[in-house]
């Protein structure tokens, strides 16, 4: 029995406690979600919308001091084609950010990650993260500036 724990004896602890050195990390569960409204219109156009200029901004703050915070954004363009036709979400982006760190996310980022040509879209930008998360929207026309703070949704596992 000796030479049989010699043997093992080199071995990673995390081995003999029952997981491979190998193993990957255990999946993102994202328990949290923000659904923040976005209104993009790079030019006066044809809109369903009052024809002016539309900029949306969405500030993301991690709150906390101490934990880095995984996110996924998932845009949603609901116009066009509107009419009450619904839409599926684009490919979502994966993101993080350490703690007290914030990005934001705006209409001309929206463009570039999404290739959004159409010169006016709206919708939402649906947020999941791993943790609580400070997340605003401001929307701003000429004249005119609006913040609003986004509500947070806790969502079952798995959905």
């Amino acid at each position: 029995m000796r030479p049989l724990l010699l043997f093992l004896a080199p071995l990673p602890v995390i081995f003999l406690l029952g997981a491979s050195p190998r193993a990957r990390p255990a999946a993102i569960t994202f328990q949290f979600q923000y659904a923040a409204k976005v209104i993009c219109s790079a030019e006066v156009t044809r809109s369903p919308l009052t024809p002016q200029t539309y900029a949306t901004s969405i500030n993301v703050n991690n709150p906390s001091d101490s934990l880095v915070v995984f996110l996924r954004k998932r845009p949603v363009i609901t116009f066009p084609p509107g009419f009450q036709i619904p839409q599926h979400p684009l490919k979502p982006l994966n993101d993080s950010l350490p703690p007290t760190w914030a990005l934001t996310t705006d209409c001309l980022d929206l463009r570039r990650r999404f290739g959004l040509t159409q010169p006016f879209f709206e919708g939402f930008v649906v947020i999941q993260s791993t943790m609580p998360l400070d997340v605003t929207t401001v929307f701003t026309v000429p004249g005119g500036i609006d913040v609003v703070p986004v509500a947070e949704r806790r969502v079952a596992i798995g959905q």
